[in-house]
């Protein structure tokens, strides 16, 4: 709720600076002409064409500073904060009392850490796998090496002796 009251004190500070400025430079317009000092007052595309292009008078920064200051000002902060504005606006605020900044975190882009733990546990259990067969492997490797160790203990006694090579 705090955010939200600061962001909307600061939007009334860019949209007074704003309104500043842009009688200040109708000031300078209405000195033109009438036509062009309305068009400042009503129109803000015209305000800025004729701040920085038709506008040649030497006291014309402050004016024009606090013009741009204060409608960059508003329109960033209304649009980086439009959802709670917006909740504010139809008067819900319990909903901005209730909702803290994680669990509005947590709701737009779901739970890291949560996705982070299953991943984890998914790691483990495919670690767990391939331990298993690594431990098949290392099975079958002892098997193969008995079968290898067999064939050369009894390639040596085709007669049925002990394996010596004597015969003795």
């Amino acid at each position: 709720m705090l955010l939200v009251a600061i962001t909307l004190g600061l939007i009334l500070i860019g949209l007074a600076s704003f309104v500043y400025g842009a009688i200040g430079i109708s000031k300078y317009a209405f000195r033109v002409g009438t036509g062009h000092g309305i068009a400042v007052l009503l129109f803000p595309p015209y305000t800025f064409y004729f701040a920085f292009f038709k506008l040649d008078e030497d006291d014309k920064d402050l004016p024009v500073a606090s013009w741009t200051f204060g409608i960059v000002v508003t329109l960033l902060l209304t649009f980086l904060f439009s959802p709670q504005l917006s909740l504010v606006v139809q008067g819900r605020l319990d909903e901005i009392n209730s909702q803290g900044v994680g669990e509005a975190a947590t709701e737009a882009y779901g739970d890291k850490e949560k996705d982070s733990e299953d991943e984890s546990e998914g790691d483990e259990e495919n670690d767990e796998t391939s331990e298993s067969s690594g431990d098949a492997e290392n099975a079958s490797d002892d098997t193969e090496s008995s079968d290898d160790s067999a064939p050369d203990a009894g390639s040596g006694s085709s007669d049925g002796s002990n394996g010596s090579a004597d015969g003795g």
